[in-house]
């Protein structure tokens, strides 16, 4: 016996979206965070080989496409500047672990990015070129005091 108030609510069904493996779902986020179709593959956990026709062969899947425009449209790509920083972070910290000279400069990198995400560097135009010059703050902000100088994009 129902009364007025009671709702009816559908059992939640199994849609092609949720049916995403692992790395199905990883390739998916990385699409729609901006990266190209190769290395969205590559950094989704798959192999190397043959990553064109792969990759190809992935787009033409409903499930993905479908998965890649309703992450797009969520915003999922956008970035706040403190996830931007965290992934940065995350970046240079795995570089610094490899040693070797290439990765060096890629955590370096990295770290720069960081700086200039905080507002920390200024670019001067100078008879050698362009240089980075890092601004140092008297203390560094609290995470609630960068958010209010820094809202989130988007």
């Amino acid at each position: 016996m129902q009364t007025e108030n009671t709702k009816l609510v559908a059992k939640p069904t199994t849609t092609a979206l949720e049916r995403l493996n692992v790395k199905q779902e990883a390739f998916c986020q990385e699409m729609a965070m901006g990266a190209k179709r190769d290395e969205a593959y590559v950094a989704a956990g798959y192999g190397a080989k043959n990553v064109k026709t792969a990759v190809a062969r992935l787009l033409k899947q409903t499930k993905i496409t479908a998965r890649i425009a309703q992450l797009e449209a969520s915003g999922f790509g956008s970035l706040s500047p403190i996830q931007l920083i965290r992934r940065l972070g995350r970046v240079a910290d795995q570089a610094e672990a490899l040693g070797s000279a290439a990765a060096l400069a890629v955590a370096r990198a990295a770290l720069m990015d960081i700086a200039r995400v905080n507002g920390l560097t200024r670019a001067e135009e100078g008879q050698l070129g362009s240089t980075m010059t890092v601004v140092l703050a008297d203390r560094p902000l609290s995470e609630d005091e960068w958010e209010s100088l820094h809202p989130p994009l988007g």
